[in-house]
């Protein structure tokens, strides 16, 4: 299979096209509604997959890829493996400005309606001057293994 390369079609005039991958359970297409339901000045089309590479098939007729997001639940090591098995079909040049990640599951609910962030996930949103993120240590341990 071939990577997704950025670039190898003509975008659309005032369009943005985002593709989501992530985890068949984690809630692809309420993010995609959240995004298509934003008031912005431009057209965003939204594509689901649920793991890379995309199918070859409808290769001709898909839109130019404007920016990747993946969708990763911490607390779930197959949401983690299927982001990083689609990584190898993600070409380098993508790194540059036109791929996210994006984290979910950091938060737990308690009793009643509001949520707490647990202890091991506070520096993740809030790492002190200097330091490095817990984060960041855990996407790096996990994503450069060998």
């Amino acid at each position: 299979m071939e990577a997704l390369r950025p670039l190898t079609k003509q975008g659309a005039l005032n369009t943005g096209s985002v593709l989501l991958v992530g985890a068949e359970y984690l809630p692809l297409d309420e993010l995609a509604a959240a995004i298509l339901k934003e008031n912005k000045s431009f057209e965003v089309n939204v594509h689901l997959a649920k793991c890379l590479p995309l199918p070859v098939e409808n290769e001709h007729t898909r839109p130019r890829i404007d920016l990747i997001v993946f969708l990763i639940d911490v607390r779930s090591q197959h949401s983690v493996e299927v982001v990083r098995s689609s990584l190898a079909y993600v070409d380098v040049n993508f790194f540059l400005g036109k791929v996210c990640f994006l984290a979910v599951g950091v938060y737990r609910e308690k009793s009643g309606d509001s949520q707490e962030a647990p202890s091991d996930a506070e520096g993740c949103s809030r790492p002190g001057p200097g330091s490095v993120s817990p984060c960041s240590q855990l996407i790096d341990s996990t994503f450069l293994q060998d």
